[in-house]
């Protein structure tokens, strides 16, 4: 017992000294708070230990919280005028922001968060395995501008082992410079690689500046071909590095821009069309984008979104490679000419009917025949205070059969209730171009401003020529002796007799069921003339006009 008893007073003590140290150690621990202990900036934090003892001594518990260590690691570079431009990958408008590309590695898993310090405004992209600076939303993971405080971008992301992240530091200032530091921290060590320019994609800049002129070609803008009244310059632009490219536009006037496979043809300036674009760049400037191949040439059309508007203008573009600019002058593009001609509508030009819907006869009308020499699309297009209808119709135009010969017809397509009609022309055809009205009765003086490859001739035909058939198939007004060998031989007799004769409804409908054509001819002359004392023609629904129950009425036709 003795021996016993001196066993378990000697655990007892044990107990009770260990318990002595260790409590003090407890209390210690927990009256003081957790430090960062700093060691070639690496930062480690240690968790609370603690041990506790039961009451009546017979047995202790030990418990130990789990360590977690932060380590810190840190970049430092600088960026400069000879640093890449790209565009913010999140609203790409613009490219004129330099960049550093950086690989990160770890070889612990885990939360990372990487924060930039620097004395300029930083934005900050993550991207996974690699950045590609022509599609700058490919693998982007994150980004952030202000998280950090300052103006400072803050990117937090799990990170894995075995996957090589990018960082790229930029700004949120265009063409702005500065050194620059990343502040990491994580639970493992990152390391930091530079991609130096060897190894990445290199945005290289070409800069074209010229000016839209009153004395440079115009067009129509080709995805609204409404208006050809657009001051335009075409650049050639050639490239020896395949790849995405990004051309801008700089200006004080609102520009309007469009990308052509080889060339641009302004007669037909749908044809080769690639891209086209308004305000792509901002600041009503237009930015095109396209992946060129060094095997083609393109053509770059540079215009604006308001006709008749000049001024200079400058391109910037940005790719893998140089862009070659070539001006393409007058001389070897298609050159638009211009023609006009002026005429008016008075009560005493022939009337027709609308030739797309012939209900009414009472549209004072012109007709113009025109040639060219040069085959093309030629634009004709009316200016007038008055709203005008327009027909172009291939060799002659008959009023008597309207629809006859028509090729192409239209209303306001020239805007302010104009008509403008486009078509190709042959140099061997004569045409025939009729300005009307779009209401019945309505006079007034007209422009028509033409537009092709080459002049357009316009001839004004009398109202006795309007047709080119042998002789006078159409007159205007009331004729006096007029002698009927002049007719041709479209024209015949239906009724004759002399004015004893009473012409009751029965007759009249038989006299009628004879005289069937589309025009009428009234005359009357002596017996045995061959001479009418006085003449008059129209269409048939003005000559068999219905007075209703009126005694007397007046009806103006031709």
């Amino acid at each position: 017992m003795h021996i016993a008893l001196k066993v378990g007073g000697l655990i007892t003590i044990l107990l009770i000294i260990i318990a002595a140290i260790v409590i003090p150690l407890t209390l210690h621990f927990r009256q003081k708070p957790v430090q960062n202990i700093s060691l070639n900036e690496t930062t480690a934090e240690t968790a609370n230990s603690s041990v506790s003892t039961t009451g009546d001594n017979s047995s202790t518990s030990l418990t130990t919280q789990s360590t977690q260590f932060l380590i810190q690691s840190n970049y430092t570079s600088v960026l400069t005028t000879n640093n890449p431009m790209t565009c913010r990958q999140v609203s790409c408008l613009a490219t004129y922001f330099y960049y550093e590309a950086i690989k990160i590695n770890v070889s612990v898993a885990g939360n990372y968060t990487i924060v930039s310090s620097s004395s300029i405004d930083t934005y900050g992209f993550l991207f996974n395995n690699s950045f590609d600076p022509l599609n700058p939303i490919r693998n982007l993971l994150l980004y952030d501008d202000d998280s950090g405080g300052n103006q400072q971008f803050e990117l937090t992301y799990f990170l894995q082992p075995l996957v090589n992240y990018v960082v790229v530091t930029s700004t949120y200032i265009q063409y702005q410079t500065g050194t620059f530091s990343l502040i990491a921290a994580g639970p493992g060590v990152i390391n930091f690689t530079r991609i130096i320019t060897p190894n990445s994609t290199i945005l290289i800049q070409s800069n074209y500046t010229s000016s839209i002129t009153i004395y440079s070609p115009t067009t129509c803008h080709p995805d609204n071909c409404s208006n050809s009244n657009f001051y335009y310059d075409a650049i050639k632009i050639n490239v020896f590095v395949a790849g995405t490219y990004t051309i801008a536009c700089s200006s004080s006037i609102d520009t309007y821009g469009f990308l052509f496979n080889t060339t641009f043809d302004p007669t037909n300036p749908t044809e080769n069309l690639l891209v086209s674009d308004d305000d792509g760049a901002g600041n009503q400037q237009f930015k095109l984008v396209y992946f060129l191949q060094p095997s083609i040439n393109y053509t770059v059309i540079a215009t604006t979104y308001a006709p008749f508007i000049s001024g200079s203008f400058s391109l910037i573009a940005t790719g893998p490679g140089v862009v070659y600019f070539t001006r393409i002058s007058p001389s070897n593009s298609t050159i638009i000419i211009q023609s006009n001609y002026t005429s008016a509508l008075t009560t005493y030009s022939p009337t027709t009917c609308h030739p797309d819907m012939c209900s009414n006869s009472n549209f004072y009308y012109a007709a113009i025949k025109i040639n060219v020499f040069v085959a093309g699309t030629y634009i004709i297009a009316c200016s007038s205070s008055i709203d005008t209808y327009g027909f172009l119709f291939n060799t002659t135009f008959d009023p008597t059969n309207p629809t006859k010969n028509l090729l192409v017809s239209d209303d306001d397509g020239a805007g302010n209730q104009q008509f403008k009609l486009a078509y190709v022309l042959q140099p061997s055809i004569n045409y025939t171009v009729i300005a009307t009205t779009y209401y019945p009765f309505i006079s007034g003086s007209f422009s028509l401003v033409a537009t092709g490859p080459g002049v357009v001739y316009f001839t004004r035909i009398s109202s006795s020529n309007v047709t080119a058939v042998s002789g006078n198939l159409s007159f205007y007004g009331v004729q006096l002796n007029f002698d009927t060998q002049s007719l041709s031989n479209d024209w015949s007799l239906c009724y004759n007799d002399t004015y004893n004769v009473i012409l009751n409804s029965s007759i009249l409908i038989s006299i009628l069921g004879i005289c069937n054509k589309q025009k009428l001819m009234l005359g009357c002359r002596p017996v045995g003339s061959s001479l009418l004392s006085v003449a008059a023609m129209g269409l048939r629904g003005d000559v068999l006009y219905s007075c209703g129950m009126s005694t007397s009425c007046t009806h103006v036709a031709n």
